[in-house]
């Protein structure tokens, strides 16, 4: 039962502003934080399984550019749906790799201003790990 006489707290991608979001590092620091709820995003892989990422692009959030060769094909231009401003401008979908492809990478501060240091020390998580990770916290 959550204490009413407060306001629930919700870790917003884990704690993205300490670790690079939708890590495991950052759901585990907002328990440690006292969050009531940690919010995820889901994205669904080629090959079906369900992988934590609030975008459905992987520049912003991962080191796919270190990987820009290998998956040359992968890269896309369209619009998606451009009344909502979605629009594959030079970028990789996830839906368009494998999970073994989406383990290959790992994750990067989204924002200049967050540490750094953090980039490229966490791997993309699928929902059946978070969900094994939250049930051990």
């Amino acid at each position: 039962m959550f204490n009413s006489s407060r306001p629930l707290i919700i870790g917003h991608r884990g704690s993205p502003g300490l670790f690079p979001e939708h890590t495991h590092a950052s759901y585990s620091n907002a328990y440690v934080e006292n969050v009531d709820f940690v919010e995820l995003d889901l994205q669904i892989t080629k090959d079906g399984h369900l992988v934590i990422s609030h975008d459905a692009f992987l520049k912003a959030t991962t080191n796919i550019l270190d990987y820009a060769d290998l998956y040359a094909d992968k890269m896309c231009n369209f619009d998606l749906n451009p009344e909502y401003d979605l629009v594959c401008d030079n970028d990789y979908l996830i839906r368009n790799f494998t999970l073994v492809e989406i383990k290959t990478l790992r994750r990067n501060q989204r924002f200049a201003i967050r540490n750094q240091d953090l980039n490229g020390l966490f791997p993309m998580v699928t929902l059946e790990e978070t969900i094994d990770l939250m049930l051990k916290l």
